[in-house]
C-alpha cells in the first residue's frame, strides 16, 4: 500500500517537472488556470478534466504560444489541436470574414 503512495507522489512531481520544464508553469498556476476557466473550455464550453480526477479522461492541455511561449490558458484536447491550435489572432480574424460571407447569404450552390 505504501509503494502505491509513493508512486502517486512520483507522478504529482514528474507533472510539476514537466509544467515547469515545458510551459514554465507550476501546478498551482495550472489550477490557477483552471479555476480562472471555471474547470470549461473558453472556446467550446467542454468540461475540463484535471489531472488527478479518475475519471480516465486526459488533463486539459495548456494552450500556449509556439513562437513566444506565452501561456494564454487551458481549452479541451479538440480546440487546443484544432480550433485554436498553431492560429494567430490574425488566421482568427481570417477565419470569422469566411465564415461571415455565410452568414451574408453566400452560397456556393448558387454559382
Amino acid at each position: 500500500m505504501a509503494r502505491k503512495k509513493s508512486v502517486d507522489k512520483s507522478k504529482f512531481a514528474d507533472r510539476d517537472k514537466l509544467l515547469k520544464e515545458k510551459y514554465g508553469i507550476s501546478e498551482k498556476q495550472w489550477d490557477m488556470l483552471y479555476e480562472r476557466c471555471k474547470g470549461k473550455c473558453p472556446v467550446c464550453g467542454t468540461k475540463l478534466f484535471k489531472y488527478h480526477e479518475k475519471s480516465g479522461r486526459r488533463a486539459a492541455p495548456v494552450d500556449h504560444c509556439h513562437k513566444s511561449n506565452v501561456v494564454r490558458g487551458l481549452l479541451c484536447v479538440s480546440c487546443n489541436r484544432w480550433r485554436v491550435g498553431r492560429n494567430t489572432l490574425t488566421t482568427a480574424k481570417k477565419v470569422v470574414e469566411y465564415l461571415q460571407e455565410v452568414e451574408d447569404g453566400f452560397d456556393g450552390r448558387d454559382l
